[in-house]
């Protein structure tokens, strides 16, 4: 609950940036509220109905082909070792042997739950959007009626400061995460990375 309300007032806060740009071209504050939502939720969609399959078949695959891609490191290992064994090198790598077959067994429990997790995500994508509306129309009513608790000479300051601290670092690391996803793309596109829309949505 916690993560959600978090994520859906920062969603707010980023989204009252173009609000408050439409503002400026004397739209009225519930319409430009309208226009922003509309923009986001087609976006969202389109993300929905491309992207968000795609990335999940990646998933559905990487975690099919793990216990393959394990089962040969563990071969490769398995050289190793002999060849340790074999010139007297004192090198033990039956622990590993196991961890790497926990971890086989732990992806391929994975995929069950991967379905279900998705439901659950899309759930909690669709609570995130209604209250990121929510926080958008009325959540200057309540951060000024939460400001208006604290003293005069702290209240004003203290809003002013961190308004604009977290708006930059919030808007920063969101570009910074979209510029290294979509200049990630094309180059795992061009060396022939598999996987690559899900390597680069890890990592942006």
């Amino acid at each position: 609950v916690i993560t959600i309300v978090t994520v859906s007032a920062i969603l707010g806060l980023l989204l009252s940036y173009p609000v408050h740009w439409l503002e400026k071209r004397r739209i009225h504050s519930v319409v430009a509220a309208l226009l922003v939502l509309i923009v986001v939720v087609a976006l969202v969609s389109l993300l929905g109905f491309t992207v968000v399959p795609l990335v999940l078949e990646q998933a559905t695959q990487l975690l099919n082909a793990l216990p393959a891609w394990l089962d040969k490191l563990t071969q490769q290992l398995s050289w190793v070792q002999q060849f340790a064994l074999k010139h007297n090198l004192n090198i033990n790598l039956s622990q590993f042997f196991t961890q790497l077959e926990q971890i086989a067994q732990t992806m391929v429990s994975w995929l069950p739950g991967l379905a279900i997790g998705t439901l659950g995500r899309l759930f909690d994508t669709i609570l995130v959007i209604v209250l990121a509306i929510y926080m958008l129309l009325y959540g200057q009513k309540m951060w000024r009626g939460l400001i208006h608790l604290l003293p005069t000479p702290l209240g004003p300051a203290f809003d002013k400061s961190l308004q604009f601290n977290v708006q930059q670092f919030f808007i920063t690391q969101v570009l910074l995460a979209l510029l290294m996803m979509l200049g990630l793309i094309p180059i795992f596109v061009l060396l022939k990375v598999k996987f690559a829309l899900l390597f680069a949505l890890i990592i942006g």
